[in-house]
């Protein structure tokens, strides 16, 4: 046994509900949906819930979304947010800003 009391010195500490929660940033419910929908690597000790931080972070990194630069590219350009940018009013520097003091 090590110091922790782990029998073969190489068991991870496992993190519970709260824990995976606050580490993905998530409420526990949400991580509790999670589990139901069998989204997320957990292990049943006993009726709690455990999750080893290893998986968690593999997970995570599974699921990670890359933008493809061209589609991005593409939405910018029809979202219209370049056409605002060129076209919207420009405030007039002779008008005084009645805010302003």
């Amino acid at each position: 046994m090590d110091k922790n009391g782990n029998a073969a010195g190489n068991l991870e500490h496992l993190l519970n509900i709260s824990q995976a929660s606050e580490i993905l940033g998530v409420a526990p419910v949400t991580i509790r949906l999670w589990i139901s929908q069998k989204k997320i690597p957990y292990y049943k000790v006993g009726k709690s819930i455990k999750f080893k931080p290893s998986e968690i972070e593999a997970w995570v990194n599974a699921t990670r979304v890359v933008p493809d630069p061209d589609q991005a590219e593409n939405q910018i350009a029809s979202s219209g947010v370049i056409s605002y940018m060129k076209n919207r009013r420009q405030p007039d520097p002779e008008k005084k800003d009645p805010l302003r003091r």
